[in-house]
């Protein structure tokens, strides 16, 4: 038989504590990642309602849409942010290098309209300086860039390893309590939604959810970062590809898992340095490695004011070989660049296993076999000295250093080298019109070397259309008026030309040292020449090329702050349906809470009654 003063004494308890709860809802309106918390009711026939448990308005693939959603707003928005910086680094007119290499450029064409001057070659080597400054100013802001890189990487995965940590006690609590209890509490779920979605900001993940009401964390690549109870906690470490920067690694340690690392600030960080930073500087670098390289060889093939073989312009980059770590044997190994235009700006991994060597594009990934000592891709291998052992591998940076290393080795305007080593001249005798003209200068070193020891007379031979040459060359030039009058190329040794004109027999051209090098422009001018040389890669100008990286820089911002814009919108709407469903509404609590308060007063009022007939009852049988 029923108990009306049990029922309205149960009905009174359940609906205080129902009270209560909508109470703690309103309370937690604005309290973020809170979960609208419902009371739920157990009907017992006879004796009244109890409250069995109190559940959370939760939707599992909502709360995660929105980690997801937030994971990829934060890393498009690191991204972003740090390739606008970069972009406007090398656009904005104070700071980018396009003005200075057009300034430089204009000051060699001023050298070689006025070659016997001093003050256009000073104002060359003032440049040249300019040019240097700029390329070091560039490459030290990215290298600004990357250390902050390097400590926020390891900021955010000390904080990440903060947040497994307490995901994993935090399984650990629900786990009891849902054991005990039968049900989780749900403010210990809140706190680890809570603690999910802070991970979200730092790196993307995924979730399996475990029957004991644990969820285990893990990040693309199957890397584990909470498994139940125990969380795995990252580490940072120095990239075995690249000395500057800082890699990721899990569970074993120096085991690099950068490329597996996608979303939050972690993996836009990671993000701006592989796909942006680190190819800019590589770029900057082969144009600075080349410009060097260039010059220095033009110069190299030219005379100065005083008649000298022409010294160095630019410094020359010194490409970096690094021995990984962990090498076992002594050799040591050195790269030299041999052909600039055939460089790439790619790294490279050289590795032996005992017997092989073998050469990787760290890029492109592609192998090949080598033997050092070995000249591949416009660079020489060589084993300085000591032995490799098996499983040794070594790093090579071509260009990585070229704009940071980049620097003006000439002091002197008198030796910047405008004059070509040799002349050429048709003998006043000659009776015909040919003539040599555009003379240029390949090698110094190749036979006859320059400078030459005796000139080279070039005699036109009628019956055999030809030029009969002496004085230090064996080759005859082919020449047959008929067809080549026009002009046709010719070379000997390092020396090319063009011939032309109708020559008689017995005419004579002749190729001597130049002796009057001051007023000579015309190794100047093949500088000149080299502002629109396919210089780079044997596919662009240094203009070309620095207008190739202000341009991929450019659309991958573009395209980083578009990621962010859409992420951004939806991160907004993916937040908007869950709290739509979990958030607390203070007109819906207000009326739920007007309706327990109702049934409050009426199971008051049945206590009441019950209560007066009790002790009616009581009277009654006393008397």
């Amino acid at each position: 038989m029923s108990d009306p003063l049990s029922i309205g004494y149960s009905a009174l308890e359940s609906l205080q504590k129902a009270i209560s709860i909508t109470g703690n809802n309103i309370a937690n309106v604005n309290t973020e990642g809170y979960s609208r918390q419902i009371a739920s009711f157990d009907e017992q026939p006879g004796y009244g309602v109890k409250i069995s448990g109190v559940e959370r308005n939760y939707d599992f693939y909502l709360s995660r849409e929105v980690q997801e959603r937030t994971a990829g707003q934060f890393a498009a928005t690191t991204t972003s942010d740090l390739a606008s910086r970069l972009n406007t680094l090398l656009t904005d007119p104070a700071t980018s290098a396009a003005g200075v290499l057009d300034n430089f450029f204009s000051a060699v064409q001023d050298v070689a309209n006025n070659p016997s001057t001093l003050p256009e070659r000073q104002v060359l080597l003032g440049e040249a300086q300019t040019l240097t400054d700029r390329f070091q100013f560039i490459d030290g802001r990215i290298q600004a860039l990357s250390s902050e890189i390097n400590l926020r990487m390891g900021t955010v995965v000390s904080e990440i390893n903060g947040l497994t940590a307490n995901i994993a006690t935090l399984n650990d609590k629900i786990a009891t309590s849902l054991q005990r209890t039968g049900q989780a509490a749900p403010d210990l779920l809140d706190e680890r939604d809570r603690a999910l979605s802070g991970l979200s900001k730092l790196v993307g993940y995924n979730i399996r959810e475990n029957e004991d009401g644990s969820f285990d964390v893990s990040m693309g690549g199957g890397q584990s970062l909470v498994s139940q109870f125990t969380a795995q906690p990252l580490t940072t470490f120095v990239s075995t590809t690249n000395p500057n920067a800082m890699a990721v690694a899990g569970k074993a340690a120096n085991s690099d898992i950068s490329s597996q690392i996608t979303g939050g600030e972690l993996g836009g960080l990671i993000d701006f340095r592989t796909n942006s930073l680190d190819p800019a500087q590589a770029q900057l670098g082969l144009i600075a490695t080349t410009i060097s390289a260039g010059f220095n060889a033009q110069q190299a093939l030219g005379l100065d004011m005083n008649g000298a073989a022409g010294a160095a312009l630019f410094s020359s980059t010194t490409p970096a070989v690094t021995a990984a770590s962990a090498n076992t044997g002594s050799a040591v190994i050195t790269a030299t660049i041999e052909d600039a235009s055939a460089l790439t700006g790619d790294r490279y991994g050289l590795a032996y296993d005992g017997a092989n060597w073998s050469l990787q594009n760290l890029t492109t990934l592609t192998s090949e076999a080598v033997n050092p000592p070995a000249t591949v891709h416009g660079f020489k291998i060589t084993i300085a000295s000591g032995a490799a052992a098996a499983g040794d591998s070594y790093l090579i940076d071509l260009v990585g250093s070229g704009a940071s290393t980049l620097s003006v080795a000439m002091t002197d305007p008198e030796k910047i080298a405008a004059a070509l080593p040799v002349r050429s001249s048709e003998s006043l005798a000659n009776r015909g019109d040919g003539a040599l003209t555009g003379m240029t200068v390949t090698s110094t070193a190749v036979a006859p070397t320059l400078p030459l020891a005796n000139p080279l007379t070039l005699t036109f031979n009628t019956a055999q259309n030809r030029y009969d040459v002496t004085g230090g060359a064996t080759t005859n030039l082919d020449y047959n008026p008929s067809n080549d009058a026009a002009g046709v190329s010719r070379t000997i040794g390092g020396l090319t030309f063009t011939l032309s004109g109708t020559p008689t027999n017995g005419d004579v051209i002749t190729i001597s040292n130049n002796t009057s090098a001051s007023g000579d422009n015309r190794n100047m001018l093949l500088m000149v020449g080299l502002e629109t040389s396919k210089s780079v890669e044997g596919e662009r100008t240094y203009s070309d090329e620095y207008g190739s990286l202000v341009t991929n820089v450019a659309v991958k911002a573009r395209k980083a702050q578009s990621t962010a814009d859409a992420e951004k919108v939806l991160l907004q709407q993916a937040t908007t349906a869950r709290d739509n469903l979990q958030g607390v509404n203070l007109e819906e609590e207000a009326i739920q809470l007007m309706r327990y308060q109702q049934a409050l007063q009426a199971a008051a009022q049945l206590v009441s009654i019950a209560d007066t007939v009790f002790q009616a009852m009581m009277t009654a049988t006393q008397r």
